[in-house]
């Protein structure tokens, strides 16, 4: 009789605390909408930001080619090699590339304008050639696409300077130029090699008088990189550019999945089970406990469904397997030791549910999840070091970046596991206090 009774006793301790997040965690699996939601948006705005970039495998970032219509009326060999110089525009070190395409008519240009596949077009008007070699003016014109501002733009100031040069070029490079057009219009056959032999002669002579301007250059740039600058070093590692982003948002993901999970202290009070289990031997702080251990399952989870998905999706790599899943952890108990203490200290759901948002986007701003911290100003990054974001995101990146082991980020899981715990600690002792005010 004694064993039946102590069988059906009621838990404490570890064992109330398992029960009481199995319950919890069985909660968030039959119903995973909003779970399923905070991990979707972390994906979906990594998606957008590293795709807008055009980030590759080595953390590069670089425009997608920009369309550019060519109405060439004048059909010559010189307009011809006007279109072939801007579409020549490219290379794997090219910061700016131009899908030049040739269109019939203003029309056919519009239309591609309208499906976003063309940004500008350029008209190379008819008798260019003849004009540019009478010594007559030629005006050129580049019609914008008024649905965009930057790309257009780019292919103003690229065809500028490219119409400041075909000037200059004409003006002292008439002679040779003016053959080369008589060569070019009258190209029914291989031409003769005497013909290119005294053009390439014509080039030469023309060269030599701008020699002594030219050769050596009076104005040079050096190109060099900065090895031991350490503002640098705050640009980010050398990554691709999902994994260098993922971290930052997977952050606000954890600071809401967490919040689900804390969040769920209301509904106990509001549905009474709070009180009985304040009153049963296993006490508030086993409840308390559990919200805490539960919230950080979650957020544990979410953590590692995110970075898996990163993997899967965008092929980034986290490099040393320990060092990941002390970080995962590490940075799950800061972000439910965080949202516990707010929640904690909130008097109503209602105060808690306003509070939380403002606290999650300060603390993710500040910590670099939305901004790199090389572009925040001096004081936000001089607080940023008191956030856990900054460690956890410090910490991943460095990992994706094989900068470190587990070894290297035992500092950053420390400070994410002090962060966590004290947030505990003090949620918990909040929480405490009104209960037994009966508040």
């Amino acid at each position: 009789m004694i064993e039946d009774v102590r069988s059906t006793a009621p838990a404490t301790g570890v064992a109330a605390i398992y029960r009481l997040v199995r319950k919890d965690l069985l909660r968030r699996y039959h119903a995973p909408m909003e779970t399923l939601l905070s991990l979707a948006l972390p994906l979906g705005l990594t998606a957008v930001i590293g795709l807008a970039f055009g980030g590759n495998q080595n953390g590069n970032v670089s425009l997608p080619p920009i369309g550019v219509a060519v109405l060439d009326r004048d059909d010559s060999f010189m307009s011809g090699l006007m279109a072939g110089a801007l579409g020549g525009i490219d290379g794997e070190n090219a910061p700016i590339t131009f899908d030049v395409r040739a269109v019939g008519s203003e029309d056919e240009a519009w239309r591609g304008m309208r499906e976003g596949e063309i940004s500008a077009m350029l008209e190379i008007p008819a008798g260019m050639s003849d004009s540019l070699f009478g010594g007559g003016t030629v005006d050129f014109r580049l019609v914008r696409n008024p649905s965009e501002r930057i790309l257009p733009e780019i292919v103003e100031q690229v065809i500028g300077v490219g119409v400041v040069l075909l000037s200059e070029a004409t003006t002292h490079l008439a002679g040779p130029l003016d053959r080369m057009q008589a060569m070019g219009d009258s190209l029914d056959a291989w031409p003769d090699e005497l013909a290119v032999a005294s053009i390439s002669a014509a080039w030469s002579e023309e060269l030599r008088r701008f020699e002594k301007w030219v050769f050596p250059p009076i104005v040079t740039l050096s190109v060099s990189s900065a090895e031991d600058d350490s503002d640098a070093s705050e640009t980010g590692p050398s990554i691709d550019i999902f994994a260098y982003i993922l971290p930052g948002i997977a952050f606000l993901g954890l600071l809401f999945l967490a919040a689900a999970g804390h969040r769920d202290l209301f509904t106990e009070r509001s549905m009474g089970t709070f009180h009985r289990i304040a009153a049963a031997p296993a006490g508030v702080d086993a409840l308390l406990a559990s919200k805490f251990a539960s919230a950080s399952a979650i957020a544990a989870i979410g953590l590692l469904l995110l970075l898996g998905s990163g993997a899967i999706i965008f092929g980034s790599r986290w490099g040393d397997p320990m060092g990941l899943a002390l970080m995962v952890l590490s940075g799950s108990i800061a972000a439910s030791g965080m949202v516990g203490l707010l929640y904690g200290g909130a008097r109503t759901e209602r105060q808690a549910e306003t509070l939380a948002p403002i606290l999650i986007l300060s603390v993710s701003f500040v910590g670099g999840s939305m901004i790199p911290l090389s572009e925040l100003p001096g004081f936000a990054r001089s607080v940023a070091p008191f956030t856990p974001n900054y460690w956890l995101i410090d910490g991943l990146r460095s990992l994706a970046a094989s900068e470190a082991n587990w070894l290297g980020v035992l500092k950053h899981a420390g400070v994410l596991t002090g962060f966590g715990l004290s947030g505990m600690a003090l949620g918990m002792g909040l929480v405490r206090r009104r209960s037994g005010s009966g508040v």
